[in-house]
């Protein structure tokens, strides 16, 4: 063999036979793309060892599920073989492949859709029929559809229009009812396509009682239908805000008796400032007389709490209610008996004291941001209870009477309640604006099939009341300062007065007002019923300037014989004479046969020809 010089590349290999020569094996290729994820020291997997290795059973499914396979391809629904047979023939017109379809083919076809003006639904339920009939794994990309659709839906209106719902029997029964509970107005809009349409539709609406107003059926529901429509009614003015006369509210005044208030008010307050007063006051005189006068009743305990919450609903600041109550106070005792309230008033809740009146402005102000009529009721009855939040979640739907003019909670502070042994609940009177909203909440969740023993306000209280509040972006002064402790109206006490059965006893007046205990605002189930009777025991003692029911009886007998002084059988004592003169109850006229009624005292209970003394009080 001849080596030239200019080669100069050297050649090693090995001769072999025909039949020998093997290919040289590849290096191991990366198992990896976009979507791998190794952890720290995790060996990047190749060919050789691609970790996971899977066999012909892997791979294949039984007879069984073949078959099943071919019956559920075959035995697809009208809606999914519509979508498909039209796909296929509009495939077959284009020339392309249907089964498996391309992304191009399937964006395509989306825009073919669009430019025959199908509503936007339409084209989404076909195109996922399409999608979802393509076989595993060779499902078309559907987000440049998507992209096209998006920009449909902007430019054509008409892809957007909606159609309104079919007028079944079951339905117009539902309206019938909902309007009867409600009193409220609906306005029907109806097109129908043929005047014998239009009669049934009359008929279906007047079997329910469903009557419509003039102008007649026949021009309202024949075609054109919005031309022949009456002129539009002019759009009511917005209601004005409320506005309530303020009254001066003393510190003093809140800590009088009944027995001196309005002397008080008539000695510290200008002529116009206690005008204001005494008209609060004397509504609430004239309102217990008349309370006092239906008989034995009146003295019962929920009738009281009634009264009490009755007198308080419209009540639009504490200054208006005290004065009312003090009112009420001394319209009980020239009936014989005796209101006991609480005492700290000034720091309790309920009716009047943390509430809101629930008038026309107010309910179009928080209707407005909140449309849900269980929910509406919810922050309504918030503002006329001025409960805790935890109390109203607790109201069924049996706690409503019939005439959606009370609502009774369960005592959620007493310490029986939820035992065996419930308590009476506490009652409030519901004001005349909010009873159709009451009765609407009950009709939807009996509509819902809720028993009476379901909670009348859903999805109104726990995480939904804070979000509730800000919607109706309205004061609630029981969520600003939520009340530790029962409402008052609920401890209030009236006591039968036993005339001339004994003279009064002596007892000192040297202990002060009892105070709440400084503890936070907490939810009452989380109290131990020793904790809640602790709590009772302090609202459930009166207020401590009131006369006792031994004294409150000596002056109702001497009202009842309504000269200014009565000779009484039973002379007083020296000590009962001179407290009875300390706290101006009697005249210092008195003697212990003939006790003479204080002027002030005279003039709280609106005595003929009465005044109260000149001058201020020491």
């Amino acid at each position: 063999m001849t080596v030239r010089a200019e080669d100069k590349e050297v050649v090693d290999a090995e001769l072999v036979e025909d039949g020998e020569l093997v290919r040289a094996a590849s290096a191991p290729r990366p198992l990896v793309d976009e979507h791998t994820v190794l952890r720290p020291g995790e060996a990047i997997p190749t060919s050789d060892d691609p970790g996971t290795t899977y066999t012909e059973r892997d791979l294949y499914v039984s007879e069984e599920t073949a078959q099943a396979l071919e019956a559920a391809e075959t035995e697809r629904s009208p809606q999914r073989q519509t979508a498909m047979r039209l796909f296929e023939a509009w495939c077959a017109e284009q020339g392309r492949v249907a089964k498996p379809c391309t992304t191009a083919t399937y964006t395509e076809y989306g825009r073919h859709l669009m430019t025959r003006g199908l509503k936007v639904t339409t084209i989404r339920h076909y195109m996922s029929l399409i999608r979802t009939s393509m076989p595993p794994g060779k499902k078309p990309d559907a987000s440049l559809y998507q992209q096209l659709l998006g920009h449909y839906r902007k430019k054509n209106k008409r892809a957007l229009r909606r159609r309104a719902h079919l007028l079944t029997p079951p339905r117009v029964r539902r309206l019938a009812h909902l309007r009867e509970c409600t009193g409220i107005s609906l306005l029907l809009f109806a097109h129908c396509a043929t005047e014998r349409a239009a009669w049934r539709l009359h008929i279906l609406l007047k079997s329910n009682g469903l009557d419509l107003d003039p102008p007649p059926l026949a021009p309202l529901l024949t075609r054109p239908a919005l031309p022949l429509l009456p002129a539009p009614l002019p759009r009511p003015a917005a209601l004005p805000p409320d506005h309530f006369a303020q009254l001066p509210a003393l510190a003093e005044l809140s800590r009088c008796s009944f027995t001196r208030f309005r002397a008080e008010a008539y000695r510290r307050l200008d002529e116009d400032g206690f005008a204001r007063v005494d008209a609060q006051y004397r509504a609430g005189l004239y309102a217990a007389r008349t309370h006092c006068a239906r008989g034995p009743q009146a003295a019962r305990r929920q009738e009281t709490e009634l009264f009490l919450a009755r007198l308080a609903a419209t009540s639009p600041s504490r200054a208006h209610t005290l004065a009312r109550l003090r009112g009420a106070q001394a319209g009980f005792l020239t009936s014989g008996l005796l209101l006991q309230t609480p005492p700290l008033l000034d720091s309790a809740a309920g009716p009047g004291l943390t509430t809101r009146p629930v008038t026309g402005y107010v309910l179009h102000y928080v209707s407005r941001g909140i449309a849900h009529p269980t929910q509406l009721a919810a922050i309504l009855a918030l503002l006329f209870t001025g409960t805790h939040p935890d109390a109203l979640r607790s109201a069924t739907i049996a706690g409503l009477d019939e005439g959606c003019t009370r609502l009774t909670v369960p005592d959620v502070w007493h310490p029986g309640h939820g035992s065996s042994d419930e308590p009476p609940g506490v009652c409030y009177v519901i004001p005349p604006r909010a009873r159709p909203v009451f009765a609407a909440a009950r009709s939807f969740r009996r509509l819902g099939h809720a028993a009476d023993h379901f909670p009348l306000f859903e999805r109104s209280f726990g995480h939904c009341l804070d979000a509730l509040a800000r919607d109706a972006a309205y004061p609630i002064p029981a969520l600003a300062h939520p009340h530790y402790g029962p409402d008052w109206h609920h401890r209030a006490r009236v006591l039968r007065l036993a005339i001339g059965s004994r003279r009064p006893a002596n007892r000192s007046r040297a202990h002060t007002p009892r105070v709440l205990p400084p503890t936070p605002p907490v939810s009452p189930h989380a109290l131990h019923p020793h904790e809640r009777a602790a709590l009772l025991a302090l609202t459930d003692a009166a207020e401590p300037d009131d006369p006792t029911p031994e004294q409150a009886a000596f002056l109702a007998a001497i009202v009842s014989g309504h000269p200014p002084a009565v000779r009484i059988r039973v002379p007083l004592s020296p000590l009962a004479l001179a407290e009875f003169i300390e706290r101006r109850l009697l005249d210092a006229r008195s003697t212990p046969r003939i006790p003479v009624l204080h002027p002030d005292l005279r003039f709280a209970l609106a005595l003929p020809e009465s005044c109260p003394l000149p001058g201020s009080p020491s």
